[in-house]
Parts: structure tokens; C-alpha cells; sequence
């Protein structure tokens, strides 16, 4: 019978004695535990994935609190193309620009995980092959196991990134269809959004033009396909809906949901990411 009920806490120093993260820094860390089963381990492994385990029976409630300084990234440039896929070459999709963070720092990140029999999370992929630290893919952190749901909340948010990246769904001959500009620049609120292992349609189709002119009405899907979003620096995941990934990428809904949801298959810590044209109709989108 499980009757471990606790609260610990953990001088920053101290865990980055334990933890150190390249040029980033772990902050003050508190651990609070419900019907903890007598066998639950944590560990985290060579590439900064964690797996926590609880047997011969669930833990009822495992809630950890950390701060995370995060370490600068130099500006760097950024250069993607990819092909519309069955358009034989003719249109792509590209993205031309930068991505730098300065110095940044969530004061408490916090993750309560329900019902917890095993989870493991993993950092995301650094996207178009940047050099950055490891730690930079936890802004896309992805989660699978056998729980019942895991509640995260960010607080104390001061994060410093300058990103302008151009999008562009451009033609083998003339101008661009479709062209907007990402630009991500100091928050202090982020807006949590939730990925799952379905293909689902962007956040909003895309008018594509020649001039004034309308051409069509463009539906991309990808996978992971945006689930949900959530304001105030939280968010659920339910263990029932498979493995997920969650995006802080939004810093207090300074940008376009669909430039995200574009960016999540670049991101994303699983296994086939992937994006394709789910509609097509001639004319303006309605």
C-alpha cells in the first residue's frame, strides 16, 4: 500500500551539482509526493530524456518545481526549403532568416503528473540543424507513458529570443504565392501549445495570390498536428491521447499559430514528422 506523502526541496546549487547543463543552469527545485509507490525511480539519461517509474502500482501524484536559466544562442542563419509534395518541384515551401536568444529565465516551471505507472519526456530536435545546447530541444519537449494526466504551468517568464524568420511558398517561375514574416522578440507570458501523433490541419489555410489576384486556398497538414492551445502558462496532457509534444515557442501570443504549427515538425522528438497538402480549392479560401 502506498502511504509516502512529502515535500522536498533542493538548493539550485545543489542540483547543478548533480545536473549541469552546458551553459544554462538549473534554479531551486522542489518535489512533492502523493501515495509515492514503494518502487519509483527517476533517471536522466546521456541525451537529457528523463524516465520516471512507479511499480508494482501507480503513483498517485508526483508534482516537481524547477527553475531553468537558459543559456545564450548566438544569432545564427537559418535557410529551409522543402518541396510541396505531388506539385513535381514546382512550389516549396521555404524559410529564410535568423535565431538567436539572449540570456533567459522561467523562475518556476512546474510538472504534476497524475496516475503515474512510467513517463518519459525528451527534449526536442534542435530545428534546421542549428548549434545550440542540448537543452535548447526542452522548448519542445514530447511525453509518453502510462499515466493519467500531467499539468504544466510556467511562471516568472523573462525570455530574451530575437527570431525573424521570412515564410514563403514560392513557384519554380514568377513571383511568390504566399509570404509572411515569423518574428519571436522579448515576453514575459507564454502561451503552451499541445501537438499530438495525428495529422491535422494547420492553423489557418493559406491564400495563395499572384499579384492582387487569387489563386487558391491551401490546407497543410502536419504531424504532430496542433491539438489545442492554452493561455496563461498552462496546459494538460491526458495520457489516453498517446504520445504528445508541447510547444513554448508562442511567448505570449506574439505569433501566428500557423507559422508554429509549421515548425513543430522540425522540432518534434518522435519519429516520423512529417507535413502534406490535405486541400486544395481554385480562388479565394472561405
Amino acid at each position: 500500500m502506498n502511504t509516502l506523502d512529502g515535500l522536498f526541496a533542493v538548493e539550485g546549487a545543489l542540483v547543478s551539482r548533480v545536473y549541469r547543463p552546458q551553459r544554462g543552469e538549473l534554479l531551486d527545485a522542489s518535489f512533492v509526493v502523493k501515495d509515492l509507490a514503494s518502487d519509483t525511480t527517476a533517471r536522466i539519461n546521456p541525451d537529457l530524456s528523463v524516465d520516471l517509474a512507479s511499480k508494482p502500482v501507480a503513483t498517485r501524484l508526483l508534482e516537481v518545481h524547477a527553475g531553468l536559466s537558459l543559456a545564450p544562442v548566438k544569432r545564427q542563419r537559418v535557410a529551409v526549403r522543402k518541396d510541396i509534395p505531388y506539385t513535381t518541384g514546382f512550389f516549396s515551401f521555404q524559410m529564410d532568416g535568423g535565431f538567436a536568444l539572449d540570456q533567459s529565465r522561467i523562475e518556476d516551471v512546474s510538472l504534476g503528473v497524475h496516475g503515474m505507472s512510467w513517463l518519459k519526456i525528451r527534449p526536442g530536435r534542435i530545428p534546421f540543424g542549428m548549434r545550440a545546447p542540448r537543452e535548447l530541444g526542452y522548448i519542445s519537449p514530447g511525453f509518453e507513458g502510462g499515466y493519467d494526466h500531467v499539468d504544466i504551468r510556467a511562471a516568472g517568464i523573462d525570455l530574451k529570443p530575437d527570431v525573424q524568420l521570412d515564410v514563403r511558398i514560392a513557384r519554380g517561375i514568377g513571383e511568390n504565392l504566399f509570404k509572411d514574416t515569423l518574428k519571436l522578440g522579448p515576453a514575459t507570458s507564454l502561451e503552451f501549445r499541445r501537438y499530438d501523433q495525428r495529422t491535422r490541419p494547420i492553423s489557418a489555410r493559406q491564400a495563395l495570390k499572384a499579384g492582387d489576384t487569387p489563386v487558391a486556398c491551401l490546407t497543410i497538414g502536419t504531424k504532430p498536428g496542433f491539438a489545442a492551445a492554452r493561455p496563461a502558462g498552462s496546459i494538460t496532457l491526458r495520457g489516453a491521447d498517446g504520445p504528445q509534444m508541447v510547444s513554448l515557442l508562442d511567448p505570449g501570443g506574439q505569433v501566428q499559430g500557423y507559422a508554429l504549427d509549421l515548425l513543430s515538425q522540425f522540432m518534434s522528438p518522435f519519429d516520423g514528422a512529417t507535413w502534406k497538402i490535405s486541400g486544395f480549392t481554385t480562388g479565394r479560401c472561405r
